[in-house]
């Protein structure tokens, strides 16, 4: 593991734009593909939504997979995206899908305990008797307090996992080996990674404004037409995203061994 600058975090995403831009067409392409298939997924209640968190590090593979193909001039095919169910670590990949799960089950369980439950009414639809304009202020700040205290506590449960996957995949580590030797690189590298999320947030919300402020400037009030043009724009970040994530990889643990064909 190398130890790596603070400024690290900030040239992540400047390479991440870097790595996307080589090819852009067939980044977007796998991850449209990657949306459909949830989409099928969700289809299936309660499947869908378990698979999701399940089948996270397997998909995370996949575009970690095509970010190596690039850096190697080789074309991305669509097939990448299913590149992780072919893996030999595949059992590990899916018991640290099983690890995300179980995070995001138990951070619901933590932010229903600070709001009584009202978190998990409002989820299931079950909150009757919705509240009057007067009121709705507070029930809707009691949401977003409640769904901070939900994602705080998802995130701080995941970070020591941010490098487990790779380790799993391509260092064929155990899932117990893989989950320390991560824990203690985020560490070592927390202040470059604490840099890239507050850039990767300041990004995020310059990227809203302007779309805020250009579609005042056209005058679009159809929320339909309006996520239209959202959507280029946020595609382009979590494609970065998880160019970023790669290069992360890449700096602490040396260049990927991507021998197989994708």
């Amino acid at each position: 593991m190398e130890r790596v600058p603070a400024a690290s975090g900030w040239l992540w995403i400047k390479q991440g734009f870097a790595l996307f831009r080589r090819q852009p067409a067939e980044m977007a392409t796998l991850f449209v593909l990657y949306c459909c298939f949830n989409l099928l997924m969700y289809l299936i209640p309660p499947v869908g939504v378990i698979s999701y968190f399940v089948l996270i590090p397997i998909f995370s593979m996949a575009f970690m997979t095509a970010c190596g193909d690039i850096e190697q001039d080789k074309r991305v095919h669509p097939r990448v995206l299913f590149a992780g169910f072919k893996n030999p670590a595949l059992k590990r990949l899916l018991g640290l899908g099983s690890c995300y799960l179980l995070a995001i089950v138990v951070a619901i369980i933590v932010a229903n305990l600070s709001d009584d439950g009202y978190l998990f009414e409002a989820i299931t639809k079950q909150v009757e008797n919705p509240p009057t304009s007067d009121a709705a202020v507070p029930q809707d700040l009691r949401l977003m307090k409640s769904f901070a205290v939900l994602m705080c506590f998802y995130l701080f449960a995941i970070l020591p996992l941010w490098f487990a996957a790779p380790l799993l995949a391509w260092q064929n580590m155990s899932l117990g080996k893989a989950m320390f030797f991560s824990f203690f690189s985020v560490i070592r590298a927390i202040k470059a990674i604490a840099l890239f999320a507050v850039c990767w947030l300041l990004i995020n919300l310059a990227v809203n404004f302007g779309i805020d402020a250009l579609l005042q400037l056209l005058r679009v009030d159809n929320m339909e037409i309006g996520a239209l043009i959202q959507m280029p724009f946020l595609l382009v970040l979590v494609i970065v995203m998880h160019c970023a994530y790669y290069l992360s990889y890449k700096q602490i643990f040396g260049p990927a061994p991507l021998a197989e064909e994708s």
